[in-house]
């Protein structure tokens, strides 16, 4: 199992850290694309030259390139910059993991918690795990290999129609893709200070 983390700077040093320090997987480091710098947003749409089909900001396309760089290592567990671990997070997360149904695209490690109502029994497919229910956020996920490319597939298919965490549910409640995320029940393997001002929200449009 390999892990990576998206940062564009070092304003999240800490939360890095203390990512290392806890995840006992191989860290491997794939390019974190800053969509604010035009020759590297120009470079990854080179690299990955899907089509843009709506009104992106330019931080929204950088972390879609972030991930899609991170696809290419899948299957990978990604981290954003400012997420926080939760208590004994490899004992939960080496639990719930092995009990990943083996159709899985992704897993989303975290879950926010102002989406919990959304939660069905229905839903559920085993004592860990149920169909994802959330429309958003992306701060910590498990892509697998198959689900690596069956979003480079859709992508071929649709271009990129929307922020990449809104996209990848959408595509799971359509049953395009099968993605997971823990029971609301469960402990948050993790979780965010909520503190942390957006990088990717306060950037201009993409033109």
């Amino acid at each position: 199992m390999k892990y990576t983390i998206f940062s564009v700077d070092d304003s999240r040093k800490e939360y890095i850290n203390k990512i290392q320090s806890i995840v006992e997987m191989e860290r491997i480091y794939t390019e974190s694309v800053d969509g604010r710098i035009a020759e590297k947003l120009a470079a990854a749409q080179e690299k990955h030259p899907y089509e843009i089909k709506y009104e992106a900001l330019v931080g929204q396309l950088g972390i879609w390139y972030s991930v899609l760089n991170a696809l290419d290592e899948a299957p990978i567990v990604t981290f954003e910059d400012d997420a926080i671990l939760g208590d004994n997070f490899m004992t939960n997360f080496s639990w719930r993991i092995n009990e990943l149904p083996e159709d899985a695209d992704f897993f989303s490690l975290f879950l926010p918690r102002d989406s919990d109502y959304l939660y069905r029994k229905e839903m559920s497919v085993s004592n860990f795990f149920t169909k994802t229910y959330q429309r958003y956020v992306g701060v910590s996920m498990y892509y697998t290999k198959q689900g690596a490319q069956k979003i480079k597939s859709l992508l071929e298919r649709d271009g990129i129609t929307g922020q990449y965490d809104d996209t990848l549910y959408f595509y799971s409640k359509n049953n395009e893709l099968n993605g997971y995320c823990s029971k609301p029940s469960l402990s948050d393997l993790v979780y965010i200070s909520g503190l942390e001002d957006s990088i990717v929200q306060e950037t201009v449009a993409y033109q």
